[in-house]
């Protein structure tokens, strides 16, 4: 149900913002993040931007579920710099210190090609009190 949605809006070009913005409130009202599951999946890459983007936007207790989490973090390997920006952005309040898989992860994309990435690799790495 989320992918026409979002399909919607794209379709709308810039006049769709208005829709997103309401869509986001949804979410960041009632409706279950776990929804944005398909839209994660997608194989359009501006249909997995709009839904991280989603996700980046609402408070992270309203998308603490491992399925969630752990395609964020897949999505950090995403050929768009768009989508691993905003996966890792959407992904951080969960990173931690003690966490191997944490570490590689910053490792690799403070890295990373993209400058954007890279800050917020950086700032999480920081936030996080892990040395080089």
């Amino acid at each position: 149900m989320i992918v026409p949605q979002l399909q919607k809006i794209l379709e709308c070009g810039d006049s769709g913002v208005d829709a997103l913005c309401a869509l986001t409130d949804e979410f960041r009202g009632s409706r279950e993040a776990l929804e944005l599951i398909e839209a994660l999946d997608s194989e359009s890459d501006e249909i997995v931007g709009l839904a991280t983007y989603i996700l980046k936007e609402i408070p992270s207790s309203k998308y603490n579920k491992n399925a969630i989490t752990n395609r964020l973090e897949a999505l950090t390997t995403h050929t768009s710099s768009s989508i691993r920006f905003q996966a890792l952005n959407a992904v951080s309040p969960f990173l931690r210190s003690d966490s191997a898989r944490t570490l590689d992860l910053l490792e690799r994309l403070r890295g990373d090609e993209n400058e954007g990435v890279r800050l917020i690799a950086n700032a999480a790495t920081k936030r996080l009190g892990i040395e080089n």
